[in-house]
């Protein structure tokens, strides 16, 4: 039997990942966004595919710095659209959905 991938699970597996951003306007070069687990992360599932062991997601997500680094003036918020790319990994036990790979569609700094 597989797990379910639910909206908390993505939220739980995004925590430590990192994706590639476009560059904020001013900026040339893209930057890359590690999500953390302080930042809120709002996030709607718009398709899904399952196929054995190996699953698609494409999510729409909002996210911003988290409130510490918002205190100390630092602020970005971010919203679009992630594919994520998960696989079935088996352990001694159990079987656990992983992200291998994510890729951006159309997540991106947001204006103030």
């Amino acid at each position: 039997m597989r797990p379910e991938i639910t909206l908390e699970k993505i939220r739980e597996d995004l925590n430590g990942e990192r994706v590639e951003v476009p560059a904020e306007a001013g900026t040339s070069a893209p930057s890359s966004w590690r999500f953390f687990p302080a930042e809120p992360k709002e996030i709607e599932i718009l398709e899904k595919q399952l196929a054995g062991d190996k699953a698609t997601f494409d999510i729409n997500l909002r996210t911003r710095s988290s409130p510490r680094s918002e205190q100390q003036g630092y602020t970005k918020k971010l919203a679009g659209r992630l594919r994520l790319h998960y696989e079935l990994q088996s352990f001694v036990v159990l079987r656990k959905w992983k992200i291998v790979r994510i890729e951006n569609i159309s997540f991106a700094y947001q204006k103030e």
